[in-house]
């Protein structure tokens, strides 16, 4: 009998260790499904760094992919803090491990508006971020200060477009009036919220985790830094 009980409780134990640390010091893939056409991948590494990439898929064979966020997480006991090193926010979920296995749910406590209730399932016990990669914490300020003296251009409210690929936009920029905006990837808005202009500057405050995103007005386009590599667009 008492050996019965020691096993019970052994069995508890390790399932209690592997459910509480699930994403610690681990490198693992986990997909998750937004709608039909958007999903995305979160990628963590044993250094406590992770990626999201937002896939959207054309059709079988055509699909585009960017990096959304990367940065730090850190974990306690059923909350996950995903910390974005380039444009300093913060992503707060409460973890659902009651669901089948390998699968958590992801409610969110602050975060992206279409990431409420996310369900991310592990595929893979890979990570693909690159260990000794680094990024500039300030380079978003040291952006704001070097387009801050050039020469001031008009903004306008319109479609702004991106224009790498001549045969379709793959990013959207909608400004409306009187102060809001809505940013796309193809047709998946995962930005929105309302914007103010100072100088060249197009201040993008995203509602939903109450932060701000910058665009910079050039002569012929804006650049926007939603993440590391900026979004050039046009009207």
């Amino acid at each position: 009998m008492k050996n019965r009980l020691k096993l019970k409780y052994l069995v508890l134990y390790v399932f209690f260790c592997s459910t509480s640390n699930l994403f610690s010091q681990t490198n693992a893939t986990y997909l998750f499904v937004v709608n039909k056409g958007v999903s995305g991948t979160l990628q963590l590494n044993d250094r406590y760094n992770y990626e999201i990439n937002i896939n959207y898929s054309l059709s079988e064979d055509n699909s585009f992919s960017f990096l959304l966020s990367k940065g730090n997480y850190s974990q306690s006991n059923d909350t996950l803090k995903l910390f974005d090193s380039f444009n300093q926010y913060s992503l707060t979920f409460k973890m659902d491990r009651n669901i089948k296995r390998n699968k958590v749910k992801l409610m969110s406590i602050k975060s992206f508006r279409w990431m409420s209730n996310l369900v991310i399932e592990k595929i893979s016990d890979i990570s693909n971020i690159e260990k000794n990669a680094k990024t500039n914490k300030h380079s978003i300020q040291k952006l704001r200060k070097v387009y801050a003296n050039n020469t001031q251009y008009t903004l306008y409210y319109a479609e702004y477009k991106d224009f790498d690929f001549s045969y379709c936009n793959i990013f959207k920029l909608k400004l409306i009036k009187p102060n809001t905006y809505k940013l796309s990837f193809f047709e998946f808005v995962f930005s929105e919220g309302t914007f103010t202009k100072n100088k060249n500057e197009i201040k993008l405050n995203d509602n939903s985790i109450n932060h701000d995103f910058y665009c910079f007005i050039l002569k012929k386009y804006l650049s926007c830094q939603f993440a590391e590599s900026p979004i050039s667009l046009r009207k």
